[in-house]
């Protein structure tokens, strides 16, 4: 039986995942870390999401684009995020997962215009893989006030 893809929705999870290996190895860059990702998605599918404890695999191209324009622009997208957290929240304090949640469903309602219901709707399938309540409140409180600016 063939495996059916799922991805974008698999594709948000991975673009993660990738950011948090970037972020905790400086050797590594983005391409590097995205070529090896897609390397392992071509020669097994199958053992990439069972291994990665997903329902489905990524669509490679997608998960690329989001990683790829999240991490280039960083720092903008940062300063974007950045006023929408309450005043006792530091960005830099952030568990780092919820960050990069932040950025990469920042970049997609900023440059690729991907609409803000599915952003927060997607996002937050996300976030419930990685945070604990407290930190889905404050993932969907300020991906809503973000798309509210932005769109």
């Amino acid at each position: 039986m063939k495996q059916r893809p799922i991805g974008k929705s698999i594709s948000r999870i991975v673009a993660v995942q990738i950011l948090y290996k970037l972020e905790f190895n400086p050797t590594l860059n983005v391409d590097e870390i995205l070529e090896e990702t897609a390397l392992e998605i071509k020669e097994d599918k199958k053992e990439f999401a069972k291994e990665h404890k997903l329902e489905g695999y990524p669509d490679k191209n997608y998960m690329i684009k989001i990683v790829k324009g999240a991490s280039s622009q960083k720092a903008e997208l940062e300063e974007i995020i950045k006023p929408f957290l309450a005043e006792n929240i530091e960005y830099e304090k952030l568990n780092h997962i919820i960050r990069f949640i932040l950025m990469l469903a920042t970049y997609e309602l900023k440059e690729l215009k991907t609409p803000f219901k599915v952003v927060i709707n997607e996002y937050m399938g996300v976030s419930a893989r990685f945070c604990n309540d407290n930190e889905l409140g404050l993932v969907n409180g300020v991906l809503d006030a973000i798309a509210n600016k932005i769109v």
